[in-house]
């Protein structure tokens, strides 16, 4: 009987220990399939923009624009929180957006 006893724990330590190299093998393959999309995913960032920055140079779109409606929204922020800003630079990034908003001058083609 002590044979059979361990026979017994030795199939039951062997199937653990194949239970055990099944999840290494679920889990490598998991951080594998993770990785592959986080590079998907740079790759596609890279190529948006790519295709913004020629668009860009193209003159069909205009990155140092913003909208009035953005400016406003950046000038309430800077308000409200401050951005970590100290209390001169946030006064002179708020002064210096409130000129260019009431000019009107700048704008997105239609956005004026």
């Amino acid at each position: 009987m002590a044979i059979d006893e361990k026979e017994s724990h030795a199939a039951l330590l062997a199937e653990i220990e194949r239970e055990d190299n099944n999840d290494d093998l679920e889990l490598q393959e998991s951080q594998s399939s993770k990785k592959l999309k986080q590079q998907h995913v740079w790759r596609m960032r890279k190529i948006l923009l790519l295709v913004i920055l020629f668009f860009n140079m193209m003159g069909f779109i205009k990155l140092t624009e913003l909208s009035n409606s953005r400016r406003q929204s950046m000038v309430i922020e800077l308000e409200r929180t401050g951005a970590g800003c100290h209390h001169e630079q946030m006064e002179m990034t708020m002064m210096i957006l409130n000129e260019e908003i009431s000019d009107g001058s700048v704008g997105i083609d239609g956005d004026e």
